[in-house]
């Protein structure tokens, strides 16, 4: 509230000198003369082909541009999936290396032809469960508390 008066004034200030250089024809910028005439590339009207039956049909390049960008897109979705799966694929087995350790890969040895201090695969230990918590209202005596002597 306290600079209502200041902000209005400068407001103002700034529309009145805006207008003031929009009236002045010396600082606005002139593209053509006037009376000059226009170019025919400026005003000439763009006709896109039509077929036989009236309507409007794409060129060859433009088709072929289509074609292209088609390709590239679906390239290039097919590519992000590609690297997604690679991405997944790395990430189970770093969460499966650091959950078991490194192990050599023995699926395609036979029997006696793994040796012999290999380890075989066990189960991640699993953590010590917190002891139970009694369910229900706690245990009253089954005598009355003693009160003290010189108190009913």
């Amino acid at each position: 509230m306290k600079y209502t008066g200041p902000l209005v004034a400068c407001a103002l200030a700034c529309l009145f000198s805006a207008s003031t250089l929009a009236q002045n024809g010396e600082d606005t910028v002139v593209l053509l003369p006037e009376g000059a005439e226009l170019p025919g590339v400026v005003t000439a009207a763009i006709d896109l082909p039509k077929d036989a039956d009236g309507e409007y049909r794409p060129s060859v390049q433009a088709v072929e541009s289509s074609a292209k960008g088609f390709a590239k897109a679906n390239s290039a979705r097919e590519d992000g999936r590609a690297f997604g799966a690679q991405m997944a694929a790395n990430a189970a087995d770093n969460r499966e290396t650091k959950s078991r350790g490194a192990r050599r890969d023995l699926r395609n040895l036979l029997p006696d032809q793994v040796p012999d201090h290999v380890p075989s695969p066990s189960l991640p230990e699993l953590p010590v469960a917190p002891p139970e918590t009694p369910v229900g209202p706690p245990e009253t005596p089954a005598t009355p508390p003693i009160s003290p002597p010189g108190r009913p």
